[in-house]
């Protein structure tokens, strides 16, 4: 996943499945419109979601291991970006969960700043 577009009234998202032949999934944090549309476009077909701005409060990076004998190992841990809504509730941006936490923590940290700028204090990241 990565960033295609940053200013301050919008943030896109960009996730490819295997490089793009299986799929590609486009996120657009939209403050203008107080939305966040998320686009898919696959072998499986084509679908759309959209979720008010104002529902999502923050964005956090889920860890998974593969077995309770794996957990000490690091490479065995993978991750994916979960934004969460006022009512606690979650939407993952990917189903999959992958290697890279560095890269989805950054994401996380542009999507929190994308979502609170301009309306006060940063929200602290939930634990996960």
């Amino acid at each position: 996943m990565k960033i295609v577009q940053e200013t301050p009234l919008q943030l896109a998202l960009e996730s490819k499945a295997l490089f793009g032949l299986l799929g590609t999934t486009n996120y657009l944090f939209d403050k203008t419109a107080g939305t966040l549309t998320i686009t898919s476009k696959g072998i499986l077909g084509n679908k759309k979601q959209e979720h008010a701005l104002a529902e999502i409060k923050d964005a956090v990076v889920q860890e998974a291991v593969r077995g309770s004998d794996e957990r000490n190992d690091p490479t065995a841990r993978t991750y994916r970006i979960k934004l969460v809504k006022q009512d606690g509730s979650g939407v993952p941006l990917t189903a999959l969960f992958t290697s890279g936490k560095k890269s989805k923590e950054q994401l996380a940290d542009a999507i929190r700043r994308f979502l609170h700028s301009g309306s006060g204090a940063l929200v602290p990241p939930l634990p996960t």
